[in-house]
């Protein structure tokens, strides 16, 4: 049984750029150089690379969603822009757990970087 495909355009993709921007500086992850694709993707309706030693990243929307969305449209865009964003501030945790081997100090540095972005951001909204 196929489900119906909620069709997306040029607004819905600039929705998505602003917001993955917006959580970008949110997280404070503004070391990124980012860049965007509207693409057709039957299996994801959006995704993220990064390259860690350039700190370039790509984010993709695909311009058909399945309807199985079960909030409104524009709604769900910023919760994929901030699912993409947050796979963006895991990457490094992500690549090092990739690799066969890595040493504490890597794991330690990584660990303290997340922690650090997580006390800026939640620390000093508090205080």
């Amino acid at each position: 049984m196929n489900s119906k495909k909620i069709p997306l355009n040029k607004y819905h993709f600039v929705c998505f750029k602003i917001r993955v921007q917006y959580w970008i500086d949110y997280f404070g992850l503004r070391e990124w150089l980012c860049s965007f694709e509207f693409e057709d993707n039957d299996e994801m309706h959006a995704r993220v690379w990064y390259d860690l030693e350039s700190y370039t990243c790509k984010f993709y929307l695909a311009k058909n969603f399945n309807d199985s969305i079960e909030e409104k449209l524009e709604t769900y865009i910023d919760k994929c822009a901030f699912h993409e964003v947050f796979h963006l501030l895991l990457s490094e945790f992500s690549s090092l757990a990739s690799k066969r081997y890595c040493t504490q100090s890597q794991l330690d540095a990584a660990e303290e970087k997340f922690v650090r972005k997580m006390e800026n951001l939640v620390w000093n909204k508090l205080v």
